[in-house]
């Protein structure tokens, strides 16, 4: 999340915090305020692939203007010796590509993206 969702989110926690301490009659502290884990890291999409993942790599294509948020491209290989491109942007998640043609002789075990996403690799 951003730094100012974060703010947006310990504001709404201190909130609820300094109600319930009111309701029990007892003295407020913001120590007692934490953000876990699921506060600072949101679910961007949810997808289904067709069979089990082995390997995946993540990349991060930035937006063209300052109003989009860019998209993610995940790399999966699957357990049929597969792999899919899938694009996920925090509204949609669709699958690009997938390729099922046999390439490799034996099992895929690793997928990677080059540093700016434009080629990836299987081995």
């Amino acid at each position: 999340r951003e730094a100012g969702e974060l703010e947006a989110v310990k504001k709404k926690l201190i909130k609820k915090a300094k109600k319930k301490a009111k309701k029990i009659g007892s003295d407020w502290a913001e120590s007692e305020v934490e953000l876990t884990i699921s506060d600072e890291i949101s679910l961007l999409q949810c997808f289904h692939s067709k069979h089990k993942m082995k390997s995946c790599d993540i990349s991060y294509k930035p937006g063209t203007t300052t109003d989009e948020s860019g998209d993610i491209m995940l790399l999966l290989s699957l357990r049929n010796n597969s792999l899919e491109l899938h694009t996920l942007s925090s509204s949609s998640s669709s699958l690009s590509f997938s390729i099922t043609q046999p390439g490799h002789r034996s099992d895929i075990r690793t997928v990677c993206f080059n540093t700016d996403g434009s080629l990836m690799a299987s081995g």
